[in-house]
């Protein structure tokens, strides 16, 4: 069979080699969150029927596609980041039956799912990490096997995929297939000493059936289904590794640049419920989304190393992927919002509303969430740390032990810290007396840092290249500064080094004893019943620019992700914003002008981590001076209705470099789609480039109000006097 030309014949190398799972144990909060884990989501995930005994991925008749293996990946990554036998135990059930499941002609799983691509790419990913934690352990019992596994599955692949390419969820996320086939070929090149050109064949066979993810970071506003966007941002990477072209790097980064500035998050995710929306703080985003773009950044930075990309997987980590999740993480929420006043059942506005997506369950939402979220935490301990030619590198930062065999010598560290939460962290050297070099990732956050130990600067990297001895010790400090950074629609949020902070909300938990709202009927488990959350504290505060005191608690609590005893938090000052209610099952869109600044009415409020309260406003409108509006001239606009449209007409104002529209229903204002034009991404409220007509659609009938402002470099310069049409 002829492949296609190959796109490079040298392929890049990873700059780092992931450890395998259980050299890196999680300690301190970070083991919290994994034990918790294992007596709450993951340990009772088996007494549900789509991963008992009836699964197809054991051989049974029942549920065959994605659950299978999504369960099976993030529980063998918990199981040995644990070193626990009773998972490990239930994990290997799994994946002997996935192996032994092998066909003749090489492919393997349920039979229901033969001519099925996507389903089986994550339960390659579980056998990988499998066999790596295996042979870590020193234990070869299946090594040989899982090794002729892929080989004759790969083999199948390459025969098959011209008449039976990759389409569907498979054509969006084929670089997850890619990156396991890359694997392979670098693991038998390395136990083996041979190089399987045919591996790269297919690798690149797999790149060309995969949706062109490059392209679309690059020149589009990649509005696409949320958890296609966060897996496909590894595929420019793995592209990279095979050409060698550095523009496939550069078109991940255009991606976050073109995604935060049309449906972008404070978190550097896309705000996506399932579909991408726009800037709206109180649109949601797919939990699948936050560990699949972790996983996407733990890959990326295996292959190129740069210190963005665990920037932002410190980001989804410490930030987002808490909100998945309740306290004691029993339960997990479909969406979560930066903006969420209420976690309830109903109806949201989302692209996909399951009924009960924004309420927290086992399961909830549509159920890919259940069995895929809880890969986050143990994959991320994994990937704390990265393996170069010379010794190791500390890529993220939080409490842990690593323990690596480099020149027949065994390396360890303990890292003490309680970082994110202080910004101090210390490692202690506990292997063998050993020469090697220790590479420290310096985040790009950091106002300045402090080393105890000179080295040599690269990049965002510093060097230590010595003899480590049992007991030496090393200190870095890192300082950061409280930043309050503008958004979208006029809003603010705060941010302190990794960490993105809130207003919690008194949270007040309501058992739900039906389903009549969830779109997919059957009953709760009686251990994870359907759970809402309801405001039982003022939230709708204006946030002031300054006069923020940053504190820490003395003591870190067992577990930090909860607004119990927050172990960082920052004095502020707020002011209610009367106008700011809520609107349907969300909080409304704020006054994008904001609130005028009254002494009389100023309050001390307390802002804790964005995951450490699953109630919370994160994007605030602002207090302005009261002389904001005092160069701002008057114009006059217009408007028809025309078949369920309003069409505005309004003068070029000079000096204006684009204009801001506020419209809604008299009652309160209301989402509309704009009719007739490029649709505005600031949906509510928002800059639109220079137009003289634009035309709403506005379904039913109704009072519309319209009011535009032009704006110059930010300012407002002109502002309409607000008009009132009937809708009939």
């Amino acid at each position: 069979m002829k492949i296609m030309k190959r796109l490079n014949e040298v392929m890049i190398n990873n700059i780092f080699k992931t450890p395998p799972l259980g050299a890196v144990e999680p300690t301190g909060f970070l083991r919290k969150q994994l034990e918790l884990q294992k007596s709450g989501i993951t340990g009772h995930m088996e007494e549900y029927p789509d991963y008992g005994p009836n699964s197809g991925w054991l051989g049974g008749d029942g549920e065959s596609w994605e659950r299978g293996p999504y369960y099976v990946r993030g529980l063998t990554a918990l199981a040995y980041a644990l070193k626990d036998t009773e998972l490990i135990k239930k994990a290997e059930k799994w994946l002997v039956w996935a192996v032994d499941s092998q066909r003749e002609d090489g492919n393997f799983g349920p039979l229901a799912m033969e001519k099925e691509w996507w389903a089986k790419m994550p339960m390659l990913m579980a056998v990988k990490d499998w066999y790596e934690a295996e042979n870590f352990a020193l234990r070869y019992e299946h090594s040989e096997k899982i090794l002729n596994f892929f080989e004759k599955y790969f083999s199948f692949q390459l025969k098959n995929l011209p008449s039976n390419p990759l389409d569907s969820w498979a054509r969006a996320r084929g670089g997850d297939n890619v990156y396991v086939v890359l694997w392979y070929y670098d693991e038998i090149k390395r136990v083996k000493g041979e190089e399987k050109i045919w591996l790269r064949d297919l690798a690149e066979l797999l790149i060309s059936q995969t949706e062109d993810w490059p392209e679309i970071f690059e020149n589009t506003k990649v509005r696409h289904h949320v958890v296609n966007t966060t897996q496909a941002m590894k595929t420019p990477y793995l592209k990279y590794r095979l050409t060698g072209d550095k523009k496939y790097k550069e078109a991940l980064k255009a991606g976050f640049e073109n995604i935060s500035k049309d449906h972008g998050r404070i978190d550097k995710l896309p705000n996506a419920d399932e579909a991408a929306r726009d800037n709206l703080p109180y649109r949601g985003t797919e939990s699948c989304a936050v560990v699949e773009g972790m996983l996407s950044m733990e890959i990326c930075g295996e292959i190129s190393g740069e210190s963005y990309l665990y920037d932002i997987l410190e980001s989804y980590c410490y930030n987002s992927l808490p909100n998945v999740f309740t306290y004691d993480l029993r339960l997990h929420t479909y969406y979560q919002m930066q903006n969420e006043v209420m976690a309830v059942q109903g109806y949201h506005g989302f692209d996909c509303d399951h009924g009960d997506s924004s309420a927290f369950g086992a399961p909830c939402g549509f159920d890919c969430c259940f069995s895929n979220s809880h890969m986050g935490f143990p994959k991320f301990v994994q990937n704390m740390w990265g393996e170069t030619e010379k010794g190791i590198v500390l890529l993220c930062y939080g409490p842990n032990n690593v323990e690596l065999t480099k020149g027949g010598k065994k390396l360890r560290f303990r890292q003490e810290t309680e970082y994110p939460f202080k910004n101090k962290v210390k490692l202690v050297y506990e292997g063998e007396e050993a020469f090697f070099s220790l590479m420290l990732r310096i985040p790009e956050w950091e106002y300045k840092y402090c080393i105890s130990e000179e080295g040599k600067k690269t990049g965002d990297y510093i060097t230590i290249e010595r003899t480590f001895k049992p007991g030496d010790e090393i200190t870095i400090k890192f300082d950061s500064k409280i930043e309050v950074r503008e958004w979208h629609n006029n809003g603010r949020y705060v941010k302190k080094g990794v960490l993105l902070y809130c207003l919690p909300i008194k949270e007040d938990y309501r058992v739900v004893e039906h389903n009549q709202f969830r779109e997919i009927k059957y009953d709760s488990h009686q251990d994870g019943p359907c759970v809402e959350i309801f405001p039982m504290s003022r939230w709708n505060y204006a946030l002031y620019s300054g006069g923020f005191e940053y504190e820490e608690n003395e003591n870190l609590p067992e577990q930090p992700f909860s607004p119990k005893d927050p172990p960082c938090f920052i004095k502020a000052k707020g002011q209610i914003m009367k106008s700011w209610k809520i609107w349907g099952n969300n909080g409304d869109v704020f006054d994008r002008e904001g609130v005028e600044e009254n002494a009389a009415e100023a309050e001390g409020i307390i802002l804790i981590p964005y995951g450490s309260s699953r109630l919370k406003i994160s994007v605030f409108p602002k207090v302005t001076e009261k002389s904001r509006r005092r160069d701002v001239k008057p114009f006059s606009i217009k408007a028809e209705t025309a078949f369920e449209c309003v069409q505005v007409d309004f003068p070029r104002i000079e000096g204006a470099g684009s204009y801001t529209i506020h419209y809604g229903k008299e009652s309160g204002k209301y989402n509309f789609s704009l009719c007739g034009v490029e649709v505005n991404r600031y949906k509510g409220g928002g800059h639109m480039f220079s137009r003289e007509k634009y035309a709403f659609t506005f379904p039913g009938q109704g009072r519309i109000y319209i009011k535009m402002d032009a704006v110059s470099n930010g300012k407002i310069i002109a502002e309409s006097e607000e008009i009132y049409v009937d809708m009939t």
